[in-house]
């Protein structure tokens, strides 16, 4: 009980990802972290029925209904965290129009949009509300990725830099910033939210989403729809 934060109306999505974890630990259920893996059980069938080539947002094309599913990126159908994910992501999305109000049925109502790695939730979920998807990845020097933007012929950019020692061309314009699956990967995560939190303009919305199990200390949200 002590490390559920949520309230009334917000733990579903928790208490249905912790449920499923307990199961797939105790082998009642076939339920995996992440995607599967060669030796696994289920891994011939998880092949067998994987028939996409790239992530299920090549067809560009916003979700029609908020479902589960269609917040689950091809081939990880069993990955707890991705479906934690797509709960956080509908929720936020709710809370997201009730602020901008009026605004709400305005096309691009949120301008710019930039995600890390691939733009699938800003176009799955948030489709016509964002002008640009922006892609940002992590610049490594030693793996020959030098920190730069490319501005493409429409307008999209794809940023390649260090968060936790931004760049000072960083772009500061963006009305939603998803960053998911990204924080546990990088030494401090504190201080890559503090970069992440520059490229928003004012009024903007950041998503941060990462799988702990409890926490980034005792002020992170983890996949909790923790919104204020």
């Amino acid at each position: 009980r002590e490390h559920v934060h949520c309230g009334p109306g917000t733990c579903g999505a928790e208490a249905t990802s912790r449920l499923i974890a307990t199961f797939a630990e105790s082998s009642k259920l076939p339920s995996r972290a992440f995607e599967l893996f060669p030796g696994d059980p289920l891994y011939n069938y998880w092949k067998s029925e994987d028939k996409q080539a790239f992530h299920s947002w090549i067809d560009g094309e916003e979700a029609d209904r908020p479902a589960v599913e269609a917040l689950i990126p091809e081939g990880q159908p069993l990955a707890i965290g991705r479906i934690q994910a797509s709960h956080f992501t509908w929720q936020a999305k709710e809370r997201i129009l009730n602020l901008l109000g009026p605004a709400r049925g305005a096309q691009f109502a949120l301008g710019r949009c930039i995600e890390w790695d691939s733009p699938f939730y800003v176009i799955k979920a948030f489709g016509q509300l964002c002008v640009r998807y922006d892609v940002l990845q992590y610049a490594n020097k030693k793996a020959g990725i030098e920190e730069k933007m490319d501005v493409f012929q429409r307008g999209t950019r794809i940023l390649a830099m260090d968060i936790l020692e931004p760049p000072e061309w960083m772009p500061s314009d963006y009305g939603l910033v998803v960053c998911y699956f990204v924080l546990e990967h990088v030494p401090d995560p504190h201080q890559a939210m503090q970069g992440i939190t520059k490229m928003l303009q004012q009024g903007g919305f950041l998503l941060l989403g990462a799988p702990f199990v409890d926490g980034v200390g005792h002020k992170w949200c983890g996949w909790r729809p923790c919104m204020p």
